[in-house]
């Protein structure tokens, strides 16, 4: 790929242009196997003020492809990510992928260029998702069929990711094709 790098400026500026053709993340996103002790926290979400000084720090602009995204519950395919910040504001527009026989798409803007609140601003789409396909009904005869079309749209503001989550407010839609629901297969317990 190309990097770039200029110190001119009020802000450092970088702009990149990646690509490879497999990106293996699994070992920095397994947050912990069965024979880990679990910590119990009285919070969900972090109430720590967000650091937002790092958005105002430099302008980015960095166009990715992957072939191939894994992570620990998903293996990605065909990404292409397209980010901006720019002055404290991060747009991610698009970010679309392939994933068990459909199509994501999401763009998303954080911006947080006042220094104090955050405002976040989100649309996914995923078009013809198979349900059986996901990592977690593959091989499992669970789902058959039912095509799956989620659109989700959502904003929120705060110091912090727990007053963000209090805020979040939007919409979502779900259409699913006709599928089966395999019970015999399903370890209800």
């Amino acid at each position: 790929g190309d990097i770039s790098v200029s110190t001119k400026g009020e802000r450092p500026s970088v702009i990149a242009t990646l690509a490879t053709d497999t990106l293996d993340l699994s070992k920095f996103t397994d947050y912990g196997s069965s024979d880990k002790q679990s910590t119990q926290k009285d919070k969900l979400f972090s109430s720590a003020p967000l650091p937002l000084e790092g958005l105002n720090s430099a302008n980015v602009t960095l166009n990715f492809k992957a072939n191939k995204l894994i992570t620990d519950s998903a293996t990605l395919n065909n990404m292409k990510l397209v980010m901006n910040l720019n002055n404290g504001k991060l747009d991610i527009a698009p970010f679309t992928a392939n994933l068990a026989g459909g199509s994501i798409t999401t763009n998303l803007t954080l911006d947080g260029s006042n220094g104090k609140t955050a405002s976040l601003s989100k649309q996914v789409t995923i078009k013809q998702l198979e349900l059986g396909q996901l990592p977690q009904f593959k091989g499992k005869d669970t789902i058959v069929g039912g095509k799956t079309d989620p659109k989700m749209n959502s904003t929120a503001s705060g110091i912090s990711v727990a007053d963000i989550m209090s805020d979040l407010n939007g919409k979502t839609l779900v259409t699913t094709g006709t599928g089966k629901l395999l019970n015999k297969n399903i370890d209800i317990a």
